[in-house]
């Protein structure tokens, strides 16, 4: 399982490990007041709408690939460390590309993100193009943390640990919840590929969330 709220607390981009600098003492009443800015809470429903949206499918990828790609067991299994270091890889190109631009390193891996679960919703019988979607899933997820705690702490001000621990835990909310509608839904009878489609959505609602704070900005 990708670790979202884990990683979004240890990888952080050279940009904003230099504006937590400082060591202040603040108030829990100022945290708590930064903490309930809109800019703050705007970007923090960003970052669970979009891990709701990829989690979603993700939490139900090996049965997708061994009942419908048709993989074996051993080669599914494979397929979650292919995952896996493509958010490795991720996380350390994310620092980078979000020191350069911030917002459009978000828009640009959530739309990556989309467009990968498209690719696995349509064509999760065919082995090729869900493995390299399954990779660049990792590598969006993965890239998405460092810009995405960087944006909610750009926009508490800089400096507040309260708000980078509630956008770590607004990462583990969005995969309970798409762990959770991933579930009901199966559960309903929805093919396990439909969840890539649905996914899809959810993620494109967040990438509208970052367009609608560019415009504003």
């Amino acid at each position: 399982m990708h670790h979202a709220g884990a990683a979004a607390l240890a990888a952080q981009p050279p940009g904003l490990r230099h504006r937590l600098g400082g060591g202040q003492k603040v108030s829990v009443a100022t945290e708590l007041k930064v903490l309930g800015r809109p800019q703050v809470l705007w970007a923090m429903g960003v970052t669970a709408v979009s891990q709701t949206g990829w989690f979603l499918l993700y939490s139900y990828i090996t049965p997708l690939l061994r009942d419908l790609t048709g993989f074996g067991e051993s080669l599914a299994a494979g397929m979650l460390f292919v995952f896996g270091f493509g958010g490795f890889l991720g996380n350390a190109l994310g620092g980078r590309l979000a020191d350069r631009s911030l917002r459009g390193t978000i828009a640009g891996m959530l739309a990556v993100l989309a467009v990968m679960l498209l690719v696995i919703g349509a064509g999760a019988r065919h082995a090729w193009p869900t493995g390299i979607a399954v990779l660049l899933i990792g590598v969006a997820s993965g890239a998405l943390v460092p810009p995405l705690q960087a944006w909610a702490l750009g926009a508490a001000g800089g400096g507040s640990t309260l708000v980078l621990a509630a956008n770590a835990s607004a990462f583990n909310l969005g995969n309970a919840a798409g762990s959770w509608a991933g579930s009901w839904m199966l559960g309903g009878g929805t093919a396990v590929n439909v969840l890539g489609y649905v996914g899809a959505a959810i993620v494109l609602l967040s990438l509208i969330g970052v367009v609608v704070a560019l415009r504003k900005r």
